[in-house]
């Protein structure tokens, strides 16, 4: 399909689907199924240039439309931005791996020029941290750099990670001299932080299992977890007026939003109150 692109992209129909939404009216879509559908998302980003958020009903067609848009784009530029595994009115936590998907994404929509996020309805539900909180709980390394060694050791253990003499999980940190050893939350794999000094003498990601290294890199990004009493956005607040919000088949996506809050409702009436939870709007 990447061949085709050329002759796709000068049919009539590609051409009127770009003034359609320079009109910055809502347009309606038929006659796209499967794969296509990454090829058309990816059509509009090359033309418009602006984030998008692409809402599907369900998880495996959302985890789906991400892999086929990674055909067309940088790995980094399309990220599914799960929904929270916690039912409504639960106390439980996310997992780490759910935890580690979530901020990958916002990390995506702040630090990328026109990302594409892809999510269900439940996805939307979840506060998340402010953009402007989130930015500021973000450091970035790099090799050849200096950046105090104590102060990040500091920076870890108040941004939500936990000292371990070995890492195993995302969130932890472990210090061993001039090395220290940090699994982000939103990285999929440990880094390992080689100082001399104050300087930052090399980068490397490493196996949490074997605590081998795997590859050498020239920077990293590391995330603080925002205390959950201040996630008080939504999805919807790192994303502006401007961009581009894609329904796919709305009705089912209504129907999951109309289970979600049934299913929220009825669990505040069995538990919510006991659990010091509001009744939900």
């Amino acid at each position: 399909m990447l061949k085709l692109k050329p002759s796709f992209y000068e049919l009539p129909e590609f051409r009127q689907l770009l003034t359609l939404i320079n009109t910055g009216k809502p347009v309606r879509l038929r006659g796209i199924y499967g794969s296509f559908l990454a090829f058309v998302i990816n059509f509009i980003r090359e033309h418009h240039e602006k984030p998008q958020l692409i809402v599907l009903p369900e998880a495996d067609e959302a985890e789906k439309l991400v892999d086929d848009l990674r055909a067309f784009m940088p790995e980094s530029h399309a990220v599914y931005f799960p929904s929270a595994e916690v039912v409504p009115f639960d106390k439980g936590m996310f997992t780490p791996a759910l935890y580690s998907m979530r901020m990958n994404a916002l990390a995506a929509a702040v630090e990328q020029p026109a990302p594409v996020l892809v999510t269900t309805p439940p996805g939307l539900l979840r506060r998340v941290p402010m953009p402007q909180s989130f930015q500021r709980n973000i450091v970035r390394l790099k090799v050849g750099e200096d950046f105090e060694r104590e102060l990040l050791i500091e920076w870890l253990a108040e941004s939500g990670y936990i000292r371990m003499p070995i890492i195993e999980e995302i969130g932890q940190f472990s210090v061993r001299g001039g090395i220290l050893d940090v699994f982000s939350f939103e990285s999929e794999v440990p880094c390992r932080i080689e100082f001399f000094g104050d300087t930052i003498e090399s980068l490397r990601e490493f196996d949490v299992l074997s605590q081998l290294s795997i590859d050498q890199v020239p920077q990293v990004r590391l995330l603080g977890k925002s205390p959950e009493d201040t996630d008080t956005a939504t999805i919807f607040d790192y994303f502006s007026k401007n961009n581009i919000l894609f329904w796919e088949d709305p009705a089912r996506c209504k129907i999951a939003l109309q289970n979600w809050w049934e299913d929220a409702a009825a669990r505040f009436d069995t538990h919510g109150k006991d659990l010091g939870f509001t009744e939900p709007d």
